[in-house]
């Protein structure tokens, strides 16, 4: 039985109900597993109204689902610009610290997190916090508010079935969906949004409804675009002006020439396309930088820049003239026509000249996320889709992506040679292939391209969907949907299974450990140091969850700070780094076992690597500046074989105290062999050294060696009762507390506990280590020996790690 064209629409409008609950389906585990990931074991911050993070300490408390220093990026800033209520910002001080660098990323995206902040902030939630809620929801909401209207779009001029393809591509294809995840928040979603605006509108302009409008409005969508992320837009106009004259002449091959000279006049507004492109690009381009950003030799070309305006100006006069001339059937151009194509031309090579003359890549270089395919928990990570194929093979992610760009290029192909279309409907599918295969190009290099390649494809498919008038056409298309949309559901649907059934991925795991990391620092600087020197990659987790701020990092602006770490990891004498790590006002080197880039620092700034001062800490060989810290991690499974050795600056040593906190740290981590050759070390060089004594003691604890540690007791005693230890540091007097304590010598270890007590600040509580600090109180609490004051014991306590400091709590909540 025929079922009509009511019953059929219901069908469509059902099929597109379908893809809008499994795209909420998908978002809802997505948000789910971001805040499953973020309780692991760290408890949320307190909340703090008047920290610009909204959280006590500048800390942030959200995971991405994918290790991004451009979400890091994007959220910090939001919450920085909106705490200055500034509607732009132009420095910050988190890179190239004590200094600032310049900020040159687009603001509309900032715009867009914090006005969603705004809008979701109360009483219980500020601003700040309500604005990393938009690590979760800013990217899908954006999804929503471009599919709705899409397809409403497409149902109204293309009907019913065109509209149920838009939504299956929009919300279940993997290229699209990836655009958008949520939990790793990017201005690629906006951009994206942009590119649906730039070219969606041009295609029903080309079959005919509202050609100069739908012109305009793509012309104003793609100028966003170019304000957004020039890398994603400018590849799009490019394709679209190429296509123009191309779909013009094909259209055109076989009209008669009384009838291709008639309708010459009806070519498509090519100049009111690139007149609005280019006007707008201008606006954005003041908007992002009026008025004390206007010297145009000193922007960089991967911005929003007039030349762009001026270049697509070119493009759209080239792109009408040979449009016309196509359709006009006409041979070579003349008179006026010559002279438009001249200086249209010559506007065009602006940009191209200028990249030159700069050697500057601008729409055509890579950024953060160019290697990375999506933000999805797992995606591939590659440079090109050479690399790409060789790394994963021709797998599942691989047909979920490939599948919608050559199911459309296919058809598009096949029905324009069967000439079985519409000229409208022949311009719109074969302008649609324009930006298509642009992006296959860029893709070939930039592994990222292909989410916004698979977009523009879904935007061909809808132009193809709505060439098919009859049933068993629409059939077979639906057919291949269903077998282009199968791979991304396989991909996908997995991700939306319970957070605790699903495994935490390398890059959650790692930034678990920065986020616990950049907490410990936060309570272990102080004002006078408070730079850390860590790998590129690492420096913006260590801020973005404990306002740490570093020298070297991945953003743009940054070349000074990047140098700056370079010098100090290269330098070649202690006194050299020494001086360096000063001006800079450096407070701890952070050396991940999973990022080695300290290394690379060394080798681009040294000709022999081997004598730097990152050799040395590799050798365990630090300058007496520098002691080694123990970062304790949480008490996670999945954290296994992962840690980061830490250096914290200090006032120079002398080679004993040196010695002795190194093998305090040796102690700490389990590395015996290494605290044994101390030991020996400190009994043959520094047989009477009081320190040095302690730490042998320490070390005969560890290494469960009672003579060692009777022998080193013994010789401590003298110095004790003679009242011979008044020149001992205070973290050394601690542990010799504790020592004292275990070696049954109570009085003795009650002076010393009131000697430490009496001295007590925050800044020597920084200097002994958290395991030593908790043992103290224990013994502090045992002896009835409180701190001075309560402020201290509760800056003690934040300096425990949670698992150490519920012990101290537990016995007040008894009381």
């Amino acid at each position: 039985m025929n079922q009509s064209p009511r019953q059929r629409s219901l069908v469509w409008i059902g099929l597109c109900l379908l893809a809008a609950v499994l795209l909420a389906w998908v978002d809802v585990a997505a948000v789910k597993r971001v805040d499953a990931v973020a309780d692991r074991e760290t408890p949320r911050p307190a909340i703090d109204a008047e920290s610009p993070t909204g959280y006590v300490d500048g800390k942030r408390y959200l995971i991405p689902l994918d290790h991004n220093a451009e979400s890091f990026q994007w959220i910090a800033q939001a919450q920085l610009m909106t705490a200055a209520e500034s509607w732009r910002l132009r420095e910050v001080d988190y890179d190239n610290a004590p200094r600032t660098r310049p900020v040159y990323s687009p603001s509309p995206y900032r715009w867009w997190l914090a006005a969603l902040g705004k809008a979701r902030a109360n009483d219980e939630r500020p601003v700040g916090v309500a604005i990393e809620d938009g690590l979760k929801l800013a990217d899908p909401l954006l999804h929503w508010l471009v599919a709705i209207p899409v397809v409403v779009l497409v149902a109204w001029r293309w009907g019913a079935f065109a509209a149920a393809i838009a939504a299956l591509g929009l919300g279940m294809t993997y290229p699209v969906l990836s655009a958008f995840y949520p939990g790793s928040p990017n201005d690629r979603s906006l951009a994206t949004v942009a590119v649906i605006g730039a070219v969606l509108p041009l295609l029903i302009g080309a079959t005919g409804w509202k050609p100069r409008l739908m012109f305009l409005l793509a012309g104003v969508a793609g100028a966003f675009g170019l304000w957004v992320d020039p890398n994603r837009a400018a590849p799009v106009i490019i394709g679209l002006g190429v296509a123009a004259p191309l779909a013009a002449w094909w259209t055109n091959r076989n009209r008669p020439a009384d009838v291709a000279t008639a309708v010459a006049s009806a070519a498509l507004p090519w100049r009111t396309w690139a007149i609005a492109g280019a006007s707008c690009t201008l606006l954005a381009w003041l908007a992002e930088n009026a008025p004390d950003r206007l010297n145009l030799s000193e922007l960089l070309l991967r911005n929003v820049h007039p030349l762009y305006a001026v270049s697509w100006l070119g493009l759209g006069l080239v792109a009408a003239r040979l449009t016309q001339a196509s359709r006009a059937g006409r041979g070579p151009l003349r008179g006026v026509g010559i002279v438009e194509l001249v200086l249209g031309l010559a506007a065009l090579a602006a940009l191209p000249v200028a990249m030159a003359m700069t050697q500057q890549n601008a729409f055509l270089a890579g950024d953060a996320v160019s290697a990375q395919m999506s933000p999805l928990p797992g995606a591939e990570r590659a440079a090109g889709l050479k690399d790409w194929l060789n790394r994963e093979g021709v797998r599942l992610s691989f047909w979920a992506t490939a599948l919608p760009i050559l199911g459309t290029l296919g058809l598009t192909l096949v029905l324009n040679l069967g000439k079985r279309l519409s000229e409208g409907m022949a311009q719109a599918t074969l302008l649609a292939a324009g930006p298509v295969i642009a992006g296959i190009i860029i893709g070939w290099s930039q592994i990222s391209w292909w989410m916004t390649t698979g977009t523009l494809a879904v935007l061909g498919a809808t132009a193809l969907a709505a060439t098919c008038r009859e049933a068993p056409q629409r059939k077979r298309f639906i057919i291949a949907a269903a077998i282009v949309v199968l791979p991304s559901l396989a991909r996908v649907l997995p991700l939306t299974l319970p957070a605790q059934a699903q495994a935490l991925t390398t890059a959650e795991e790692q930034t678990l450990i920065e986020r616990d990391l950049g907490y410990w620092l936060t309570q272990r600087t102080n004002d006078y140091r408070s730079v850390v020197l860590a790998p590129p990659e690492v420096v913006p987790s260590l801020y973005y969850y404990g306002s740490v701020r570093g020298l070297g990092s991945p953003y743009q602006g940054n070349q000074e700070g990047f140098g700056a770490a370079v010098r100090i990891a290269a330098a070649t004498s202690p006194d050299e780094a020494e001086a360096l790590a000063t001006q800079r006002e450096l407070s701890h080197i952070v050396m991940p076992n999973w990022d080695p880039f300290l290394d690379e620092y060394a080798r681009l700034g040294a000709a022999q690597p081997q004598h730097t001062l990152v050799a040395l800490l590799h050798n365990w060989l630090p300058p007496r500046w520098l002691r080694a810290m123990h970062h304790p991690l949480p008490e996670i499974e999945d954290f296994d074989g992962n840690g980061a050795v830490i250096f914290e600056v200090v006032d120079v040593q002398d080679n004993a105290t040196a010695l002795s906190r190194l093998g305090e740290y040796f102690v700490e981590t389990g590395q015996k062999r290494f605290a044994l050759g101390i030991a020996k070390t400190l009994e043959d060089s520094f047989p009477s050294d009081l320190g040095g004594l302690v730490a042998r003691a320490q070390i005969a604890v560890a290494l469960s060696n009672r003579a060692d540690f009777e022998r080193a007791m013994d010789a401590i005693m003298p110095y004790l009762e003679d009242a011979r230890d008044g020149d001992l540091l205070w973290d050394r007097r601690v542990n010799l507390a504790n020592l004292l304590m275990l070696a049954q010598k109570t009085d003795f270890a009650r002076e010393q506990a009131q000697f430490c007590m009496d001295e007590v600040d925050e800044f020597l509580l920084r200097t002994v280590t958290p395991p030593t600090l908790h043992r103290f109180m224990l013994l502090c609490g045992i002896l009835d020996e409180p701190f001075p004051e309560p402020e201290l014991r509760e800056a003690a306590l934040r300096l425990l790690p949670p698992d150490l400091r519920a012990a101290h709590n537990q016995p007040q909540q008894q009381d």
